[in-house]
């Protein structure tokens, strides 16, 4: 199809890519709890005449020939539980809000999905079309992965594409990463930390969780000043500290949750064993008990160099 014709096709459908964004804005749902929005994607595909299966929490659809190469295109379907204050006309009002664009990644893949779609014949192949949920707790990709996405498709190169702001950069600008590690590895964590109480007055009778988690959020944040390389820009941060319940009573419980992210996978693994280590050895310092969960994490972003050129 010539760049005139494509053009105009790009031109009809651009109201409609704008209409499914807000709609998915207006109705933001979180991680796999997705069921307006797996329902308004499944009916959009069904209205182009496009086959969909639903696999680990998401929806595939594909479209072209069995034979051929299979390219594989991605976007992410799920918003955030914080509550929107836009004032917009399209505002998500139960709680959650599309703050990372991902009603943008998902409107953008129906847009490329019907464009396709009317395009078979001139598809040498096959494109299939990932719509992911929990991309924000890091478990959706994973999980349609293990539910088979890879063995059944067998696709030669995956792409997405995701909105960038806050870049002074031209209008339908499209930066494309070269090829190597493109983006950090994420790890998620939460340590729970068991001591026992005591009344403020004869703290020596306690095993002071507070105190321990305080020392251990410390110890932890010099991991990456004292034992990591510059060279693999790692970074800790700790978002969550829960512990005690009044002002004169030594904490029993204490509960931490952080994480990190590097571009350097030894480093990773390295952080992820050292976390692990420390909190035990401060607990065991502090006389409390201490175990440490990573609830979820993905590997680094390695790009393709080939596919980055071409």
């Amino acid at each position: 199809m010539d760049k005139s014709k494509l053009e105009k096709m790009f031109s009809q459908i651009e109201d409609e890519i704008i209409e499914d964004r807000r709609a998915i804005h207006s109705f933001a749902e979180v991680g796999f709890e997705l069921t307006k929005t797996l329902s308004y994607v499944k009916g959009r595909l069904d209205e182009m005449g496009v086959e969909t299966k639903m696999l680990g929490g998401g929806i595939v659809a594909t479209v072209g020939k069995k034979h051929g190469p299979t390219v594989l295109l991605r976007a992410d379907m799920d918003a955030l539980r914080m509550k929107e204050e836009t004032g917009l006309a399209f505002s998500s009002d139960n709680g959650n809000m599309h703050a990372c664009g991902h009603d943008m990644h998902t409107a953008m893949l129906l847009g490329a999905a019907n464009v396709l779609s009317k395009s078979v014949d001139k598809i040498n192949g096959r494109v299939v079309f990932m719509f992911q949920s929990a991309e924000e707790i890091l478990k959706g990709a994973k999980c349609m992965i293990d539910a088979g996405l890879l063995d059944l498709f067998k696709p030669d190169v995956a792409l997405m594409i995701h909105t960038l702001v806050g870049i002074p950069l031209a209008r339908d600008t499209a930066v494309i990463g070269s090829g190597g590690v493109g983006a950090p590895s994420a790890d998620f964590f939460r340590i729970n930390i068991t001591g026992s109480s005591s009344h403020g007055s004869t703290p020596h009778l306690s095993a002071d969780a507070l105190s321990c988690g305080a020392e251990i959020v410390s110890s932890l944040g010099k991991l990456i000043g004292r034992e990591v390389s510059v060279s693999a820009n790692a970074v800790m941060s700790f978002g969550v500290f829960k512990s005690g319940s009044a002002a004169n009573v030594m904490a029993d419980k204490a509960v931490i949750e952080g994480t990190f992210r590097t571009l350097d996978e030894s480093a990773r693994e390295y952080l992820r064993t050292r976390v692990t280590d420390v909190v035990h050895l401060v607990s065991e310092i502090y006389r409390t008990k201490s175990e440490v969960d990573f609830f979820s994490g993905c590997p680094t972003l390695k790009i393709d160099d080939g596919l980055s050129r071409r």
